[in-house]
């Protein structure tokens, strides 16, 4: 898992584990987990930890997670917008060669809008869907199903800060990855 704090709230990747053991109780998992706050694709290239990680063992699924405004955010009167997609798309297509290079498959793990901006989910669908298409990878949709949920008012899929994961948004986020590998 390659991302920043969406990936990382509420152990995401462990959740996903922990759906694969109780379906799957013999198959062996091993996760790893490269993310700090706000990272983008570009920060991660950068750094070369990511790097390293994809080259340090024969993985199955590199999931990539892109940061929430893609990367590219605007600063108008004092509210954070998207600007263009280009660094997004740059980087995902690094990434995803050497992915393929290594022998495993590009997941992207397509985030969700902010609780107050549900008009910025048609950008992050835009966006994922197209690198998913060009490259041929996995896309995990879970800004779509987060979409279709954020109305049901049984549960809060946000934590307060309106923009991050609670633990049922991190447990929707673990099951649309589950269903979309298996």
């Amino acid at each position: 898992f390659i991302g920043n704090s969406y990936t990382y709230f509420n152990s995401s990747p462990e959740l996903v584990k922990a759906l694969i053991k109780e379906k799957y109780p013999n198959k062996v998992v091993e996760t790893q987990l490269v993310s700090d706050g706000g990272l983008t694709l570009k920060l991660h290239w950068e750094e070369k930890i990511a790097l390293d990680a994809i080259k340090s063992k024969q993985w199955d699924y590199v999931v990539l997670q892109e940061q929430s405004k893609l990367g590219m955010g605007v600063l108008i009167d004092r509210e954070m917008h998207f600007g263009q997609t280009d660094m997004f798309f740059e980087y995902a297509r690094k990434f995803d060669a050497e992915i393929k290079k290594a022998g495993a498959k590009t997941v992207f793990l397509m985030t969700w809008s902010v609780k107050d901006r549900p008009q910025e989910q048609e950008i992050l669908t835009y966006a994922y869907s197209k690198m998913a298409t060009e490259l041929d990878a996995i896309l995990a949709p879970a800004g779509l199903v987060w979409d279709e949920l954020r109305v049901n008012e049984d549960f809060d899929l946000y934590s307060r800060d309106g923009s991050h994961p609670s633990p049922v948004g991190s447990y929707l986020v673990a099951t649309t990855l589950f269903t979309t590998l298996f």
